[in-house]
């Protein structure tokens, strides 16, 4: 039996051990293990023997980098067919990646493609969502008046459009259009991922995974409802490019005791549309196992149809110049 009159000392004991007397084997799993690409520069660039054992799996530490990135985009998207996009407008990349080499246009001049290798690896393997109908649709938005960049064909990408897209080791996700669009920057090298609101608004940055699972988290509980060849509808307000404190007082009974929203004084555009989309959204099943996408982006369709066009009969004037701007334009 310990007597109690020892005074024992728990406290941790403190190992110093150098780096290069670790066994090779640790010294490989701490290379595929670093939280970005970054750190593996700089572990490697440390000393020459760090870097000879990272030239020992040098593929497989740039796989499991480019996965940190590109699988979290991956599962969003594949989050948002579930939700909305058609399955068809998901493009996921080869193996190998969507090209494997330069692109027949590509110029050492064109300042386009000043990106460094490890970039443009991750271009190489991000899936994409092809729009419908025209770049700037809203029927394949991911966000915001925001449509996600196609590198599966690199040479048709509009670059020059894409701001903050000079940094050699960032690369634009998303081309935010006609104001106030959502632009989306990944920074390769710290991982961060990067949300650009309007001018002004300071953008919201967090580790990728961590950026597309509150995303996910959010759209789960319809914070923000897509309407069809519309804006997205955001319930959750920020501030100083921080979400604020969600206060959710949704009551399915009341919202179909109420029944839906009318007001012929304005477009589908008002929080009470936002809180009626988000209700169908439930009434349909979402998120859960008994969801039912098409029958619920019918009923939407039909909603928005019905506001359409009892504003456009209240409104005869706004309609006519509504139709004559989308005959310009279309």
């Amino acid at each position: 039996m310990p007597d109690d009159d020892v005074d024992y000392d728990n406290s941790d004991i403190i190992w110093n051990v150098h780096m290069l007397d670790l066994p090779p084997e640790l010294l490989i799993d701490i290379f595929l293990f670093l939280v970005n690409w970054k750190s593996v520069i700089s572990l490697r660039l440390s000393c020459r023997q760090l870097d000879a054992i990272y030239q020992r799996v040098a593929p497989l530490v740039l796989r499991n980098q480019r996965e940190r990135l590109t699988e979290p985009i991956k599962k969003f998207y594949e989050f948002l067919v579930r939700l909305r996009l058609p399955p068809d407008q998901l493009r996921i990349p080869p193996a190998e990646g969507w090209w494997n080499t330069k692109p027949a246009s590509y110029d050492d001049d064109d300042t386009r493609w000043n990106k460094a290798p490890f970039a443009l690896d991750v271009m190489r393997h991000l899936p994409c969502v092809a729009p419908l109908l025209e770049m700037w649709c809203n029927e394949t938005n991911i966000a915001y008046r925001s449509t996600v960049c196609n590198y599966s064909e690199p040479t048709t990408t509009p670059f020059d459009d894409a701001p903050l897209s000079a940094p050699a080791h960032t690369i634009c996700i998303t081309n935010g259009w006609d104001g106030g669009g959502i632009v989306f920057i990944l920074d390769t090298m710290t991982g961060l991922f990067y949300e650009l609101w309007a001018e002004g608004d300071p953008p919201s940055r967090l580790p990728v995974q961590e950026y597309f699972e509150t995303r996910m988290t959010m759209l789960e509980n319809c914070e923000g409802v897509f309407l069809p060849r519309r804006d997205v509808l955001v319930l959750r307000r920020r501030q100083k490019g921080n979400w604020l404190p969600w206060e959710d007082n949704y009551d399915s009974e009341k919202m179909e005791k109420e029944g839906e929203p009318v007001d012929a004084g304005r477009w589908v555009d008002s929080e009470a549309d936002a809180q009626w989309v988000r209700h169908l959204h439930f009434k349909h099943g979402w998120p859960g196992k008994d969801w039912d996408k098409t029958a619920c982006l019918r009923a939407i369709q039909e909603y928005i149809g019905r506001r359409e066009a009892e504003h456009n009969r209240t409104n005869p004037d706004l309609s006519v110049a509504w139709v004559t701007a989308e005959t310009e334009t279309g």
